[in-house]
């Protein structure tokens, strides 16, 4: 997995591995494929979910799309 991936799912809280006598139904799961073919389950925790600020998403959005033009 591309460790630019890695990273950025760290951030919002994604873990490899589910903490021991956990409920699965608490947990988001999301599952990627390697280059070479191996997949790979990730889980973040619900309650523990980090929202984003689509304010700074946007004007970062915004600052390329007008360094576009």
């Amino acid at each position: 997995m591309d460790n630019n991936i890695k990273s950025s799912l760290k951030k919002i809280g994604y873990k490899k591995f589910l903490p021991k006598d956990c409920n699965i139904n608490d947990y988001d799961v999301i599952s990627l494929t390697e280059k070479n073919g191996n997949k790979i389950s990730l889980y973040r925790n619900k309650k523990e979910k980090q929202e984003l600020d689509d304010n700074v998403n946007f004007s970062s959005s915004w600052r390329v799309f007008n360094s576009h033009l």
